[in-house]
């Protein structure tokens, strides 16, 4: 009974030890276990949580308390079907319970479902965890004044509230209000359960004149990194360099800079005086829509490989990295690739590491060796199709077409309402008119792919104009960066 006491007390260090005191030796008992398992909640442990809670919930399948909590143990570790249930079941017995509903809710938006999870999230909007979970579905849901909105309450409650500050600020980068929102986003690395890429002893550099050594970092993946790297030009003029980033980046990426010194990302870094991660240069150079530097800034040598093959052809990318939290809901099932590899006249290119190619598509995916390989098989290719990866944005970065197969929710640089990128101008969206759909956005290729095939027109590059949703759309024919879609060889 310490243990509890103790927890109502608001000593919780000293109420775990005694509580895990007591479970030892009552494991059994389903209040030392609840308790505990609470605790560890609170202190962000789920997966100890439900090591806690797991095994007497065996014991007691009928006590909602221990049901409730071990659901929230299986939710906060996203493992979302599991916890469905559990969360629905918890609710039948507490249906006033705000932090379920609101579990459920992130639970719900996890998998695509934002429109349902918002009445469950407003449920549990009383607090600034609360209103910033809530403005992550409106966000999702295309209601982005909403989300801003939420945002600027769950901060009014919390300045310091670290993830209301970043979900606000990417929902104004997906608005298009990109100097409103970098200081939001610098605010990343503060959020819970998120940590630096790597502590430097240096300071931050603030965009500030200097003559001493200035190291810029990659921070993020490497369509990050790539997105990033077109402000290194600018920036080597007038700055002693230092440039780290993946490996297989170091040839792609040395043009921009070649007098800099550059490190790979994953050696010990250099000493530098001052240094900034890439992601945080539009904010450090206060960039606006009208300053993103154009596209193309990468060049490669086409492969003659490629050139050799009859045209059009087409790189396909179909997933990213399955380490990426939301990777599932960016990532194609190869199956679904189907009816493009049985479009006539076309050669398509498997430009996907790590995974078999499916019928009608060349493999090629063992020579990608790094991304200066890629992009001389990307060089000669008439047009990317790519779901949202690195690929996509090296095609970008090389100025070749590229069409991006986006999920419903975006990621922030892709925004909203629009189907082209301030980004990267020879890119154009196809994006699902509803989570999940990847269908719909399969079909809208092939249509696009067989019209221009028959009519020998060229592969837009122009910008199209975006449904009222900013949903996919036909582009209509226009200039092309790339050769026609035509029945003869290159």
């Amino acid at each position: 009974m310490l243990g509890l006491a103790l927890h109502q007390n608001g000593a919780l260090a000293e109420a775990r030890d005694a509580l895990e005191t007591a479970h030892g030796l009552h494991p059994t008992e389903p209040l030392y276990a609840t308790t505990l398992g609470r605790l560890h909640l609170e202190a962000h442990r789920p997966d100890a949580a439900e090591a806690v809670l797991r095994p007497t919930c065996g014991l007691h399948p009928d006590d909602t308390g221990l049901g409730a909590a071990l659901a929230l143990a299986v939710a906060h570790q996203g493992r979302h079907a599991e916890a469905e249930p559990l969360l629905r079941a918890a609710l039948c017995h507490a249906p006033e319970d705000r932090e379920l509903a609101g579990a459920l809710g992130l639970v719900l938006r996890g998998t695509g479902r934002a429109v349902t999870a918002i009445p469950l999230l407003e449920r549990a909007a009383g607090t600034a965890d609360g209103l910033s979970n809530l403005a992550l579905a409106l966000s999702d849901a295309g209601r982005l004044p909403e989300a801003i909105a939420a945002c600027a309450a769950a901060l009014a409650l919390e300045p310091l509230h670290a993830d209301a500050a970043y979900n606000q600020a990417t929902a104004l980068l997906l608005a298009g209000r990109y100097r409103a929102a970098w200081p939001g986003f610098e605010r990343r690395w503060q959020r819970r359960g998120h940590q630096p890429p790597f502590p430097h002893p240096s300071p931050r550099w603030q965009g500030e004149p200097t003559t001493g050594r200035l190291l810029l970092h990659a921070e993020q993946g490497l369509g990050d990194t790539i997105q990033m790297a077109r402000f290194l030009p600018a920036l080597a003029a007038r700055h002693r360099l230092l440039v780290a980033v993946p490996r297989t980046l170091l040839d792609l990426l040395r043009p921009l800079a070649p007098g800099a010194t550059w490190h790979a990302l994953e050696d010990r870094l250099p000493g530098a005086d001052l240094h900034c991660p890439l992601m945080s240069l539009p904010s450090v150079l206060n960039i606006g829509l009208a300053d993103i530097p154009g596209a193309p800034y990468l060049t490669a040598a086409p492969l003659p490989r490629v050139a050799a093959l009859p045209g059009p052809r087409i790189g396909m990318t179909w997933a990213g990295n399955p380490a990426y939290p939301a990777d599932a809901g960016r990532s194609l099932p190869v199956e679904a690739l189907a009816p493009l590899c049985r479009i006539p006249g076309i050669t398509l290119i498997s430009l996907q590491k790590d995974a078999a190619a499916p019928p009608g598509m060349l493999d090629w995916s063992a020579e990608l060796g790094d991304m200066a390989a890629t992009a001389a098989v990307v060089a000669g290719l008439d047009l990317v199709i790519s779901v949202d990866t690195a690929v996509a944005h090296l095609a970008g970065a090389l100025g070749r077409p590229v069409w991006l197969l986006n999920r419903h929710a975006p990621c922030w640089r892709w925004m909203l309402n629009r189907a082209d990128s301030p980004w990267y101008p020879t890119l154009h969206q196809f994006r699902q008119p509803a989570p999940g759909d990847w269908g719909s956005v399969i079909a809208a290729v092939v249509q696009k792919l067989s019209t221009a095939w028959d009519r020998s027109t060229s592969i837009s590059t122009s910008t199209p104009s975006p449904a009222p949703d900013g949903t996919c759309t036909t582009p209509p024919p226009a200039r092309s960066t790339s050769g026609t879609m035509s029945r003869t060889s290159a």
